[in-house]
């Protein structure tokens, strides 16, 4: 009688949970729903060669613009952020040498939008644009990088069907995660399926170029796919790589803010249908500069290079390579974590939580190298923690076999970011039994390891690299070297602002700091392992801090050490293990399998949320 007690309020507990999690993603999903039906306009950012250097109190300049879409509301011009407008502006239209029409304009901040909603434009026609702007202080134009002025055309928003349809979409797909939580008991086959369906919701979710470095690293796998290793094109010292215009003008449907920054901000539903619509013509080609990313290996890239080779072999649209790209990390991703989770004893729900981190599980499904070099981190910290837990004492890791696994883990670890392979110190937190109880053998074989990828990296910088940048280790080492001093100083102060990169511009705010929390409470409960000795932990405790602080020195890539820039929290994700399962404090209890269905729970309700809260951002705002 008890056991079916215990039975009933076990089930109606997760009944509870799973109602739970099912309301409030309704509520989230009722709320984008509402918000889609008020979506009317949507704009596309034309960017045009300006006739000459902006900078004036008194503008009178003409400049030719393609209308993107029929039925033009307005147009806007935007200046630069340190300008505000405050005079009259007008507007004359041409066309063949025809004056159709002329508006005027107003000023609000640093933009001004002239009505067109009665002017007749046809779409695809480039029209002649004469822009008086006269002001009581001087302003100067919003140009990009490559001195072409941003304008914004606003237009009728026709797309709230598909929108609705995807929101309807990721909401049967929470509820179909939620259902099989109940029914599924392995945990590496859990995350495989999480990962990889929401990891394919982000996937098509997210527009092109919507995480940190994507175009690059897509230009950088595209090039591969070619077969082009090597990048022979320079200009004042910056790689370039040369791709088909159709390929390149992937970056713009979704409206960079900056164009400096290589990610995206809001998807514009036209420009990507017609995207959909293009075939590869390769007639007209343009040069991307791929700083980084040139000097990194294809072995980085396998997945993408993969994948996007059977796109091009199969003749797909350009933006059905970036795509196949994606599916191809992704699949790795969650083939490759499952089985790591699979493989663990302990700290599986700790390990799941860390690697369903949506901004990691956006990344995953990106073309970024990131998701390559969680996978392979985990692959090292499995093995390493299945020789810590084996109950076999006289279990040796001292062989060619584990040798062979942790050389290849080190080459590829070095290959897509090499300040990680100094994870691989923790192969030293290891007992000397492991190692047939010599303590040089242990200094070989980690030696071995490390020399393995770091030999691999100095091998394919000479084999891809023609003039060394100013990124990658080689720099970062040079930079210390010019200021050992300032560079220690970023070094402290980028370590006490780590906290800062968490949330940074790629992460979806509050849902990522409810997450970090949730991680924490995971690894403070986590069984604590028995066979694990407390210098053991130290050591894998000061092999992360240590990798943390390195990873960071990285980034001393601007003023010779003096600051750091270009950090971003996801860089924290593959140390996370190194750093918190050292703090397991848990015991074995009888509801250990209850506690890990309610984290399953939370995780799908966190990622579901993360995943509205995308098709928010870059869809309905």
């Amino acid at each position: 009688m008890g056991d079916i007690k215990s039975y009933v309020e076990h089930i109606s507990n997760r009944i509870i949970w799973m109602t739970g999690v099912v309301v409030i993603i309704a509520g989230i999903m009722v709320s984008s729903w509402s918000k889609i039906g008020l979506k009317q306009y949507e704009g596309y950012t034309v960017y045009e060669k300006t006739f000459e250097e902006l900078q004036t109190d008194h503008v009178d300049t003409r400049y030719l613009v393609e209308i993107f879409d029929e039925n033009i509301l307005n147009y806007t011009i935007n200046l630069s952020q340190t300008s505000y407008f405050q005079g009259e502006g007008r507007l004359k239209i041409f066309h063949s040498n025809d004056l159709l029409a002329e508006v005027s304009g107003i000023g609000g901040k640093n933009l001004v939008t002239f009505d067109l909603e009665n002017v007749q434009l046809e779409k695809g026609e480039n029209y002649l644009f004469q822009v008086t702007l006269q002001s009581t202080e001087p302003f100067s134009y919003s140009i990009d990088d490559e001195g072409r002025l941003k304008d914004r055309q606003i237009y009728a928003f026709e797309y709230q069907n598909i929108l609705k349809v995807m929101a309807a979409i990721i909401f049967f797909l929470i509820i179909l995660l939620v259902v099989l939580s109940l029914k599924i008991k392995n945990t590496g086959l859990f995350f495989s399926i999480i990962s990889f369906i929401m990891g394919a919701v982000f996937c098509f979710e997210n527009p092109p170029c919507s995480v940190a470095d994507e175009f690059r690293h897509t230009i950088r796998a595209y090039s591969y796919a070619m077969g082009d290793v090597v990048i022979t094109n320079y200009i004042d010292g910056v790689p370039y790589y040369n791709v088909p215009k159709e390929f390149f003008e992937i970056r713009e449907l979704a409206q960079t803010v900056d164009y400096s920054h290589e990610y995206n901000r809001t998807v514009n539903m036209t420009a990507m249908s017609r995207q959909w619509e293009r075939k590869w013509a390769r007639q007209e080609t343009v040069d991307v500069r791929v700083p980084a990313v040139s000097e990194i290996s294809p072995i980085a890239y396998l997945p993408q290079i993969l994948f996007m080779k059977i796109a091009l072999l199969l003749n797909m649209n350009p933006i059905a390579c970036v795509y196949w790209g994606r599916m191809g990390n992704l699949l790795l991703y969650s083939l490759g974590i499952g089985f790591c989770i699979q493989k663990l004893k302990k700290y599986k729900s700790l390990m799941t939580a860390i690697c369903l981190i949506p901004l990691s599980l956006r990344f995953a499904a990106s073309n970024s190298t990131d998701s390559v070099l969680l996978t392979l981190v985990m692959i090292a910290f499995t093995y390493l923690v299945s020789f810590i837990e084996s109950d076999d004492k006289e279990k040796s890791i001292y062989c060619v076999k584990s040798f062979v696994v942790f050389a290849l883990v080190s080459i590829g670890i070095a290959n897509v970011k090499i300040p990680y392979t100094l994870l691989l110190l923790s192969l030293l937190a290891l007992n000397k039994s492991c190692y047939k109880g010599k303590r040089v053998n242990k200094i070989i074989f980690v030696g071995g390891v490390l020399f393995s990828g770091i030999f691999s990296y100095q091998l394919m910088q000479r084999l891809i690299v023609i003039k060394e940048s100013s990124f990658g280790l080689n720099a970062a080492i040079a930079n210390f070297m010019k200021d050992p001093v300032s560079s220690g100083n970023a070094l402290v102060d980028g370590f006490y602002h780590s906290y800062e990169y968490v949330t940074n511009a790629y992460g979806i705010g509050y849902l990522d700091v409810i997450y970090i929390i949730f991680i924490l409470i995971c690894a403070w409960s986590s069984t604590k392992s028995v066979n694990m000795y407390r210098y053991q932990k130290w050591m894998m405790l000061l092999v992360g801090v240590f990798t943390w602080c390195c990873v960071i020195g990285a980034a001393w890539t601007w003023g010779a050490g003096k600051q750091i820039r270009g950090m971003h929290g996801r860089y924290i994700f593959e140390i996370l293990p190194f750093l918190l399962i050292p703090f397991a404090q848990g015991q074995e209890v009888e509801g250990e399998k209850n506690m890990e269905g309610y984290c399953r729970l939370f995780e799908i309700l966190i990622i579901g949320g993360y995943a509205m809260e995308l098709m928010n951002q870059y869809y309905i705002l």
